[in-house]
């Protein structure tokens, strides 16, 4: 495998280029990406339906009321207020240059997301340039990445930016510049755009970049002036929709999905796992509590106003979460984050989703273990069933690689300490977002570290097996 390691020198500075690649390597990673994604889609294309789950109706819908109402950015955003508005208004965009079929905006988000295999290697071998090109092909495998690129959802739009933003901040910490500084911010802004889920993102990137300036001895002044850039070329994306917001609702607020996901899916999912409380039970609970909620304040339902709306479910949530004491709190996010890591991306296939099987949030389960046990004895013996057998086990077989690599970190032959923890903090802060909720598409912002990670654990493995020294 004479790809997996360069050259026999010792592992340089890992960013003492600026791109890992060879242009050859580079292409040829993205062309395997895209074939495998193309063959991916004739597998499974059974019409429009097959690229649809329930929330690319609710992506489609907003992007066919943009599209045949709106000529102002306003009103894109009024319309896209619970969500995002970047993918909405790509649909519609993609809708008005080549007809409402979804097929085309797949087609363009299987081309971004071959694109962001590269974007993987590209950051796999900022931290260890023997690992740029097997990352890169490990991305262009990954089953959760293909599988959301062939369905109108807002993955693999987010996927690309934000893994640039990994890749400018990496930068930014082997080497401090003002430039490096600005692309992490913006990167970081326009994957906003796309999903909400890096809405709390900035001031992880913001300590992490500081740390890098201290450890590089950059003076107080151009830290704090670096640190200022990232702040700004994030809020410039972000600033328009909160200021809209604003103006029309009396929030200081991005989006206001967050009250409804609280309420109906993290709390129930949280009782569930701590108390055993069925998940649709837990719904009718949460539901109960926000009516009750809602006669306190004199109210006969939801106000209009979305944010307004939004924080009356986030308190009722809060109080719910809060019931189960801290320790209830960290056993469902713990639980959920189990689930999410270990859940075979087979699952989220539709050919697959779609066989006769038990569903998993319908399933009961006196906590998570009993929840899965239940889940798989309901499944036995289905073609399902001897589906998923194999494809947990190599799951938890990568998993264990990936484990086995991160431990190794800092040592000799394990990954640089430096970029890794950075990788590691982002990890942190997607489990601690996702919660108890669970998913394979969850994780997804997972997968360019775990990539890494595989990457890593298989070419040691592959050094041990033909005798090569581990030492770099």
């Amino acid at each position: 495998m004479p790809r997996l390691e360069p050259d026999a020198r010792a592992r340089p500075s890992f960013l003492r280029d600026a791109f890992p690649l060879s242009r050859a390597d580079a292409g040829r990673i993205f062309l395997v990406a895209l074939v495998v994604r193309v063959a991916y889609l004739a597998l499974v294309y059974r019409g429009p339906a097959s690229l649809f789950t329930d929330d690319s109706r609710v992506y489609q819908s907003l992007a066919t009321e943009i599209a045949s109402g709106c000529h102002s950015l306003g009103c894109a955003m009024d319309i896209s207020v619970t969500r995002a508005p970047l993918y909405p208004m790509f649909l519609a965009g993609v809708q008005a240059l080549f007809g409402p079929a979804p097929i085309w905006a797949v087609a363009i988000q299987v081309g971004v997301d071959s694109a962001s295999c590269v974007l993987v290697a590209w950051l796999a071998g900022l931290v260890d340039r023997r690992l740029a090109f097997l990352a890169g092909l490990v991305a262009c495998i990954d089953l959760n990445l293909i599988t959301n690129a062939g369905l109108i959802l807002t993955e693999s739009l987010f996927m690309a930016p934000f893994i640039a933003s990994m890749i400018a901040a990496l930068l930014y910490i082997e080497r401090p510049s003002a430039p490096r500084a600005l692309a992490a911010g913006a990167f970081v802004g326009l994957a906003l755009l796309v999903r909400s889920v890096l809405m709390f993102f900035l001031p992880i990137l913001l300590i992490a970049l500081a740390l890098a300036a201290w450890r590089r001895r950059i003076g107080p002044a151009r830290a704090v002036r670096d640190l200022v850039l990232v702040t700004a070329a994030t809020l410039v994306f972000v600033a328009p929709i909160v200021i809209h917001n604003a103006r029309s609702y009396g929030r200081l607020a991005f989006v206001n999905q967050g009250g409804e996901h609280a309420l109906l899916w993290v709390a129930p999912a949280a009782y569930e796992f701590v108390r055993g409380v069925p998940f649709a039970d837990g719904q009718k609970e949460m539901r109960a509590r926000l009516d009750a909620a809602l006669a306190e304040l004199h109210l006969e339902a939801l106000p209009r106003n979305p944010f307004a709306a939004s924080a009356i479910q986030e308190r009722v949530a809060s109080r719910a979460l809060f019931e189960l004491g801290l320790a209830g709190i960290a056993r469902a996010w713990l639980d959920g984050a189990a689930i999410n890591l270990l859940a075979p991306a087979l699952v989220s296939v539709p050919t697959v989703s779609h066989l006769p099987r038990p569903h998993f949030y319908a399933t009961a389960g006196r906590n998570m273990l009993d929840k899965v046990a239940n889940f798989a004895r309901a499944a036995g013996g289905s073609l399902f069933f001897w589906l998923m057998v194999p494809a947990v086990l190599l799951t938890l077989a990568c998993r264990a690689i990936e484990l086995w690599a991160l431990l190794r970190t800092g040592r000799p032959g394990g990954l640089p300490l430096a970029p890794t923890l950075y990788l590691a903090a982002i990890a942190g802060y997607i489990v601690m977002i996702t919660g108890p909720v669970a998913g394979v598409g969850y994780r997804i912002e997972l997968e360019p570290f775990l990539a890494i990670l595989l990457a890593s654990g298989l070419l040691r493995l592959w050094r041990r097996g033909d005798g090569s020294t581990s030492r770099a």
